[in-house]
């Protein structure tokens, strides 16, 4: 009997796959790499996936508009929605497997993303509304703190790439930053040994997978609200108090007569040696996983391939600029390097 294997190369896909919620790694990206696994080889590019997310989603809407109070359509539009989203993981995931990156592709999927959220908020505000006339405030809200997460977790993301590192500003507080990081960073230890994010999109699909399922809707929303406070909130002490945090481990760095090094040379690579850059902060040279960097020019230093890092290992600081930083961590102490010779920028 002859075995036919339809999905090929999925751990190679899988890896093309960020480590985010647990709804999307455990549930969403099990169809997503099968599928991209199916589609690799055709003429379907990342872009055309996330069009059809987009259509497939608004098919969803429709018949949780068209037919309010009907149990059976509501149960489909979330099968809908749940596929959708399937499909925005896929095209993230052929984009990077076989570097198709359009000139607007990020940006059509940012929208989309958003887009999707904003009509499938709207639809099920619509269906509420219909039993309780009130309830439209309480959707109004709730797209209101949803647009306030999305807006801190930008900001925040560029704060941090552009900090001024000016330690005299907080070098009063050392002590007491140092025993903040600590509790939060137990509590954000947590949060990721359950793959519990601040309400990402998957938690966001999760939720109203479930509560169109239970048939509350308004659960979904109470939901919603619930978790953007404590997200909001908590990031916002969070990215602070690591702010602080690191600008003191960098004073560190400089003082340390050891070579500083750069690890990570995507988006977030470039902009903090960008920064590092214009405040005459030298870097010995930069690192990165990805082989087909190594011997590259990246702001005027050397991409050296990871084991330099450990041929240098008790002659360097290592500043990490990276998402997958826990695992580029694990990855460098491996090789020998001391925990207070490396330092997350990205968490």
């Amino acid at each position: 009997m002859i075995k036919i294997n339809l999905f090929k190369d999925l751990d190679e896909i899988r890896k093309h796959a960020k480590p985010v919620d647990f709804w999307t790694v455990n549930f969403s990206y099990y169809f997503s790499i099968r599928f991209v696994s199916l589609i690799r080889n055709t003429g379907i590019i990342p872009d055309m996936i996330t069009w059809s997310s987009l259509f497939v989603c608004l098919a969803g809407v429709s018949l949780m508009i068209l037919f309010p109070q009907k149990y059976i359509f509501g149960l489909l539009a979330s099968i809908l929605f749940q596929f959708a989203y399937i499909l925005d993981c896929a095209d993230g995931q052929l984009a990077r497997l076989k570097g198709q990156f359009s000139f607007n592709g990020w940006r059509i999927d940012l929208y989309v993303d958003r887009i999707k959220e904003f009509f499938i908020l709207f639809a099920m505000t619509y269906v509420l509304i219909s039993k309780n006339a009130w309830f439209w405030i309480i959707g109004m809200f709730t797209l209101a703190l949803q647009g306030l997460l999305k807006y801190v977790n930008l900001q925040e993301i560029i704060h941090l790439t552009n900090m001024n590192f000016n330690y005299d500003q907080i070098q009063k507080s050392e002590k007491k930053v140092t025993e903040r990081i600590k509790s939060l960073n137990k509590i954000n230890a947590f949060k990721k040994k359950y793959k519990l994010g601040y309400m990402n999109i998957g938690e966001f699909y999760f939720f109203n997978f479930i509560f169109i399922i239970l048939g509350r809707l308004d659960w979904f929303f109470y939901t919603l609200i619930l978790n953007s406070i404590f997200s909001i909130s908590f990031k916002l002490l969070l990215n602070s108090t690591r702010e602080k945090y690191i600008l003191m481990n960098i004073n560190r760095f400089l003082k340390d007569d050891k070579k500083l090094v750069l690890f990570g040379t995507g988006s977030g690579g470039r902009k903090i040696m960008f920064n590092l850059f214009a405040q005459n902060i030298k870097v010995a040279y930069a690192s990165d996983n990805n082989e087909k960097k190594w011997g590259e020019n990246f702001f005027g230093v050397e991409i050296c391939p990871p084991e330099q890092i450990r041929k240098d290992k008790d002659n360097v600081n290592v500043l990490i600029a990276s998402s997958w930083g826990d695992e580029i961590k694990e990855q460098l102490l491996s090789y020998g390097l001391d925990e207070n010779q490396l330092l997350l920028l990205y968490n």
